[in-house]
């Protein structure tokens, strides 16, 4: 039986090498690994480093006690540089042995799809020897990495003699990503080693300072005694600290005028726990870092601001060593670089003294060693914890403090009193609703250690606010565009993932200038104790007490047990509001803006069994009956641009719209999500992204793959016929990431009569410039540009109407109308070229950003045509030969030719035009044109048969023969004959002085 169970486990074993080595990155892979991963660890647990002797060095965190190398190189491995070998996960990068105790990595790159990798050692490449290694590094490689420089020290217990192989190494599923396989180095081809740091008060530090006198005192020693040519400061910093406490040094920004904190670099140390830690810092703020929102904002640790994962990434501070001793006075050495190693830090000074800040201050509750949130720092009774506006240092001008740091001696010296904190004041709102919220100080913040400053509620800090369901509230947000302000379970605050969020929103933020207002009504199942605080940064809020507006019980418990817990560890007169004193004399809040300005939320449920939700913000979107409307929320956090929305309207047989708009108020182009009734659909409704190619239904067609991202989306038909669809999309990267701008069109209209998408009516379409953020909507009814409008109705009346009359007018009135005739047919043809140049010009403006379709471009090349055929009658005109020029009648034929093809050409080009996809005029419009065009032509017509019938009964009256024409085909008068001869008669003979042709002297004939 022995004998099978090693078999199975020698199978277990190879099924799992195989699947973690060849398949680490597929899902669907993970259980079996996992499962097997257990067997083999029960059957080989792998073996625990020895007992903290050294600390952890600068990848992570610390331990307490002393370190073992201290920056000496006796090791052979050291000065060893070699590549990893690539194994899987596009794991590269170039490892060199620095000194007996650390590695340097350069050009690393890993691709971030393992779910544990770390740095790890182990004593050869066999799966069985690997597997029983050391991890080296606690912080996991968890996202894609690419040519990054990082250094790693040995953690406490674990020298070289421990290791012959570094690998990057995925404890899930037991596999080898790549490795370097050590061997002998060349010291020499390293940089000179630093100093050996000294130990603490050893008298190894050239200088020291008394920051806070007998509390906080900085030692520190030159790499080169010149300090002209030194390159690195080795810095010791000695503090009197409790437990979970920061402190920090660094130089305000070149050019500072005082010692301010905004716009320095500085390094921050401290321990937590029995583990310590020294990271580079920049300050974009006074306020925590907002982890939350991609540590770009706030006091954040460089590798945040430089877009690094590790922690290390990036942070020039190399901690040396670290420990805490009698009277909790807590040392902690790094050494880092003079100089700057990247854009958010300075130069260190060695010769003038620049600007120096300093602090001491707590961590926030859930600080790590390898992530320490900095808090602001606190006031205490043991001196000052923060530098002088006037605080000025150079690291190379000599300096000494006074004595060492000594923790006081019990009963000598009484410890002053601490500050006498008052508890928060009760502000009930039961029978108000108007509810302000601004920053100020908090030196009563009820739940320590907090930031410095905190949320006030009607001008009063932090106060229990007590408010009763059923009464809609209006909260004006003045807190500062950092700090979005919900209502959630969550004691601390912060926008953690599982928080509930009963109102507001990570979106909901205004300043004094700019208030932003959303509503909340807390109701029936809201619980009795909620608590206002700020989406982005921790333990700024504090209590919201819920309770009914007559009084009657109603017990719905809080469901974040840690909440639950953090309040009962809170002394009671801090949580019991029956404890407190009431108030409600604050500072009257500013009036709420009015609604559907400034940001106003709005609540509405989707279906008839969801939820009654908050929505950060709401647009009315057309101007019909339908009511389109968008109710909308942002998730803007970790750089995401999901927007969630809620998009309904009473519509019981038709659709309804929400799009993009590539222009501010016109819809062809626009990507939309549409949700329309489908009665054989389950939920009565289906919601679609469609595309916008042409006003007709024929361009309106379903775009699954469009420009709108759709994460997910669902529809559904409420009783009473309003189609709602619920839908989250990821807004595109042309929407700005800091305003959250958008142009967009909202529309509802019919069904046709395949269930298509009916054309809309005017008044049910608006087209809205959305502040998705801070939910101000600019909105208009959807505009069309007047240039299109302009061009269309110049070139139409020009051509089509004017050209045609002119030209009937010269075909038709010559016999009766000489001279008029000439004067009218040019008089007209002039006004016609004049509009045909206006309506060139506004065409050349109206084609800008239209799709280059087909019909587009026939449309244009035709206009062009027509208008060079306008030319070349007006050439004609200007140059046309003398009455007896033999050319006179080649001219006549041309001139009147290229005018009748040019009316031809522009008429088939209106009616394109007509039907172009940004225009889609109804039919009705063709049909128009033609019936005016043959009205004008018929009424012609039929002039030039009465003309000719007049002419006929003159000629008879007269004697005289009629031809039908007034030239030969030279352009000479022959038009009549006289007697039963019919020999043609020229104008120079009698026949002028017969009464019936006294019309042809009138045409110079």
């Amino acid at each position: 039986m022995r004998r099978s169970s090693q078999v199975s486990e020698l199978v277990a074993a190879m099924v799992v090498v195989s699947i973690a080595t060849t398949n680490a990155q597929c899902p669907h892979l993970i259980a079996l690994a996992g499962a097997q991963r257990n067997l083999l660890q029960a059957a080989a647990p792998r073996p625990q480093p020895a007992s903290p002797a050294v600390p952890a060095g600068a990848p992570g965190p610390a331990t307490a006690a002393k370190s073992m190398c201290n920056g000496s190189r006796t090791h052979p491995y050291v000065g060893y540089q070699g590549d990893l070998t690539t194994m899987d996960h596009n794991v590269g990068g170039h490892i060199s042995i620095l000194d007996d105790c650390t590695f340097q990595v350069t050009g690393f790159s890993y691709d971030g799809l393992a779910p544990a990798a770390h740095w790890w050692g182990g004593n050869g490449l066999a799966q069985d020897e690997l597997r029983k290694g050391v991890e080296l590094d606690p912080m996991r490689l968890a996202t894609p990495l690419q040519n990054v420089e990082m250094t790693v020290q040995l953690p406490a217990g674990v020298t070289w003699n421990n290791i012959s192989i570094i690998s990057v190494w995925c404890e899930e599923f037991l596999a080898d990503f790549g490795h370097v396989i050590l061997a002998p180095g060349n010291v020499s081809s390293l940089v000179p080693a630093p100093a050996p740091a000294p130990a603490a008060n050893a008298g190894g530090f050239d200088h020291c300072i008394d920051l806070s006198p007998n509390f906080f005192q900085m030692q520190w020693k030159l790499d080169n005694p010149d300090p002209a040519i030194a390159q690195a400061v080795t810095v010791s910093y000695k503090a009197f600290l409790d437990a979970n406490m920061w402190m920090g040094f660094g130089y305000s920004m070149d050019g500072a005028t005082e010692a301010e904190m905004i716009g320095s670099d500085v390094v921050i140390a401290g321990m937590v726990g029995e583990q310590c830690f020294a990271y580079s810092y920049y300050l974009t703020a006074k306020e925590q870092c907002n982890y939350q929102g991609g540590q770009n904002a706030g006091v954040c640790p460089t590798s945040g601001l430089l877009g690094m994962p590790h922690t290390n990434v990036g942070n020039s501070a190399r901690l040396i060593s670290c420990n805490r001793s009698a009277g909790n006075l807590v040392t902690v050495t790094y050494m880092r670089p003079l100089k700057a190693s990247n854009k958010y830090e300075h130069d260190w000074p060695v010769g003038a003294p620049k600007y120096a800040v300093w602090g001491v201050g707590p961590l926030s509750q859930g600080s790590t060693a390898a992530e320490p949130v900095v808090l602001f720092h606190a006031p205490s009774n043991k001196g000052p914890t923060y530098a002088a506006s006037d605080f000025r240092l150079s690291l190379g001008a000599p300096s000494q403090c006074k004595a060492p740091l000594t923790p006081p001696v019990a009963g000598v010296t009484a410890p002053a009193p601490a500050p006498t904190m008052q508890p928060p004041k009760l502000l009930d709102l039961t029978k108000s609703n108007m509810i302000e919220i601004t920053t100020g100080t908090n030196k009563n913040y009820p739940n320590p250690p907090a930031w410095g400053l905190s949320l006030h509620v009607n001008g009063l800090e932090t106060p229990v606010v007590r408010v009763a369901r059923g009464t809609n509230y209006t909260f004006v947000i003045k807190a500062g565009e950092t700090h979005p302000i919900y209502i959630t379970d969550n004691i601390n605050g912060g926008g953690e993932d599982a928080d509930i969020i009963y109102g507001g929103s990570d979106s909901d933020a205004g300043t004094v200038a700019n208030p932003l207002t959303f509503y909340w009504t807390p109701n029936m199942t809201t619980p009795n104790t909620v608590f206002y605080q700020c989406y982005a940064h921790r333990k700024l809020g504090w209590i919201m007490q819920v309770v009914n507006a007559d009084g009657s019980p109603n017990t719905v418990p809080n469901p974040n047990k840690a909440s639950l817990e953090g309040l009962a560890n809170l002394p009671v007169a801090l949580t019991n509001p029956t404890a407190l004193a009431a108030s409600t004399s604050a500072a009257a809040p500013a009036p709420a803006p009015a609604a559907g300005k400034g940001g106003n939320s709005c609540r509405t449920r989707f279906g008839t069994d969801g939820p009654d939700e908050l929505y950060a913000h709401c647009a009315t979107l057309s101007q019909d009956s339908a009511n389109v409307r968008l109710n909308w929320r942002l998730d803007t956090l970790a750089g995401r641009r999901d927007m969630t929305a809620l998009l309904q309207c009473a519509n019981s047989n038709g659709w309804c719209a929400w799009g993009l708009s590539q222009k501010p108020g016109q819809m062809i182009g626009t990507s939309a999500i549409v949700v329309r009734a489908c009665p054989a659909c389950p939920t009565g409704a289906v919601a679609e992204q469609y595309y916008l190619a042409s006003k007709s239904e024929s361009g309106v067609k379903p775009d699954p793959k469009g420009v709108l991202d759709v994460l997910k989306s669902e529809a559904t038909k409420l009783p009473e016929g309003t189609i709602q669809a619920l839908f989250t999309l990821r807004l595109p990267e042309g929407v700005s990431a800091k305003n959250y701008i958008v142009d967009c069109i909202g529309a509802s209209g019919p069904l046709s009569a395949d269930g298509g998408l009916a054309r809309h009516d005017t008044g049910a379409s608006l087209s809205a410039l959305l502040d998705l953020a801070g939910g101000n909507a600019a909105v208009s009814a959807t505009t069309r540009s007047v240039f299109p409008v302009v061009h269309g109705v110049l070139m139409v009346v020009a051509w089509c109407m004017l050209l045609p009359i002119s030209v009937t007018i010269a075909r038709t009135c010559k016999h009766n109308w000489p001279p008029a005739w000439f004067q009218i047919h040019r008089a007209v043809g002039v006004i016609a070229v004049a509009m045909i140049a206006a309506g060139l010009g506004l065409g050349i403006e109206a084609w800008n950003g239209v799709s280059w379709t087909n019909l587009f471009v026939a449309h244009l090349a035709l206009g062009f045509l027509a208008v060079f055929l306008a030319v070349l009658q007006i050439t004609a005109l200007v140059y046309r030969p003398h009455l007896d020029s033999d050319l006179r009648w080649l001219w006549a034929t041309c001139h009147k030719w290229t005018g009748r093809k040019a009316l031809l050409v522009t008429f088939i080009n209106a009616i394109i035009g007509f039907n172009l996809p940004e225009v889609q005029l109804p039919a009705y419009y063709s049909w128009g044109l033609a019936i005016i065009w043959a009205a004008i032509f018929l009424a012609g017509a039929g002039k030039e048969l009465y003309g000719r019938r007049s002419l006929q009964m003159k000629s008879q009256s007269s004697g005289h023969a009629f031809g039908g024409d007034a030239t030969n085909s030279k352009g000479k008068c022959m038009v009549c004959y006289k007697g039963s001869s019919k020999k043609p008669h020229t104008v120079a003979q009698s026949l002028f002085s017969h009464p019936g042709f006294d019309y042809l002297k009138r045409q110079n004939c």
